[in-house]
């Protein structure tokens, strides 16, 4: 009998970040592996390298620590491709490089075939293996960073097989999703990425996020500002229309807060400022990010589309929202208004036309705001 032992010790860690492109995939196919015959004993065989490597990598997805493949009617060279496709999997599939730490083969000749015995070491336990999420691509990744944000997880794994160099913007998806859900945007948290392998279109994405304050903190702070919404719009929701109602959430935020003066000039010498709905709503106090955040979550609570932008006004990095009334959208900037002694109005329901006096934003993620209501023909209706 002849014995062969092959150790193979790999680790990959690899990570990226990509410049966005949000097209979604067009034809989605799932990938496919040979498929080794089991025994009634449990035991995979295999009679080609393809049959091999999915034998190995089932044995990676189930966690196991110990394995045995046979190998009946051969067709390839038996060490070569046991050698070869233990590496493949620990350097070049998803699952392998993300959970295995090494790999062990030993290989026994059993008369005309072969038994191939492995030792599997992980460095991810066995919970974090089987919580890999399959995703079909941007969009599905989206939603798991979404909910991540909304529950303060703290790290998610997803795998997919179309992975595009391109595709991902990933601190532009963390900012879309952020203020895409105002409650439970406490704090904006640290985002890193790691993919694993480093090339090829299939990869897992390893998600860790890391946040300003405690979660427990941070869940707090939520439940506080949802009931501080509740009670705005007790009394806000007693207008007749959704415009109205847009203009009493405007000046009952406004009355509330008070606009600060001290972080908006630390915000133009540079410094990094990210002013929570908490600051807003429980302290009172803010600037442009934080009123943006407040109006939102109460438009929402109205159920009023509101929209968080993140553009520019002169050269300062500002916050404000577009919310759309009936079929048309209008801009609505609420620190703006807010700044001076007394609150303005000239902010309230802009078109596009009136804000790229001295506005900025990304006009290919932003309605166009064409809607032809102003506050002056919204006052004398009330009246």
């Amino acid at each position: 009998m002849r014995r062969i032992a092959l150790l193979l010790v790999i680790a990959i860690l690899c990570s990226g970040c990509s410049r966005l492109l949000e097209t979604e995939f067009q034809s989605i196919a799932p990938h496919t592996e040979a498929s080794p015959t089991v025994t009634e004993d449990g035991t995979q065989t295999a009679k080609n390298k393809a049959e091999l490597k999915s034998a190995i990598l089932r044995l990676v997805r189930a966690g196991s620590t110990q394995g045995r493949v046979l190998l009946r009617n051969y067709v390839g060279d038996v060490d070569t491709d046991v050698y070869d496709t233990c590496r493949t999997v620990l350097r070049q599939e998803p699952i392998g490089s993300y959970a295995v730490d090494y790999l062990t083969p030993e290989i026994n000749r059993l008369l005309a075939d072969y038994e191939v015995n492995l030792s599997l070491n992980y460095r991810r336990t066995n919970e974090q293996v089987q919580s890999v999420t399959p995703i079909s691509g941007l969009q599905d990744f989206r939603k798991r960073l979404g909910t991540a944000l909304a529950t303060y997880s703290t790290e998610f794994v997803v795998e997919t097989n179309f992975y595009e160099e391109g595709q991902y913007a990933y601190p532009n998806l963390l900012q879309q999703e952020y203020y895409a859900q105002p409650l439970t945007a406490q704090g904006m948290p640290e985002l890193s990425v790691t993919l694993y392998p480093e090339t090829g279109p299939r990869r897992i994405i390893e998600v860790k996020l890391s946040y300003p304050d405690t979660i427990s903190a941070l869940r707090a702070q939520t439940v506080a500002c949802d009931n501080e919404i509740q009670s705005m719009i007790a009394h806000i929701a007693r207008e007749s229309s959704k415009a109205q109602q847009a203009l009493a959430a405007f000046v009952l935020l406004a009355d509330k807060t008070t606009f600060d003066a001290e972080v908006f000039q630390a915000m133009t010498e540079g410094q990094i400022v990210d002013d929570s709905l908490n600051d807003v709503l429980i302290d009172g106090r803010g600037v442009s990010q934080g009123y943006a955040l407040a109006y939102k979550a109460l438009c929402d609570a109205l159920q009023i589309p509101c929209r968080v932008v993140v553009g520019r006004r002169g050269v300062d990095e500002h916050f404000w929202n577009v919310i759309q009334l009936d079929d048309a959208w209008y801009h609505v900037d609420v620190a703006t208004s807010d700044a001076g002694e007394a609150l303005q109005y000239q902010f309230f329901l802009c078109d596009d036309t009136v804000m790229m006096l001295d506005y900025r934003w990304d006009v290919n993620d932003t309605p166009a705001c064409t809607g032809t209501l102003t506050y002056e023909r919204l006052s004398q209706e009330a009246q």
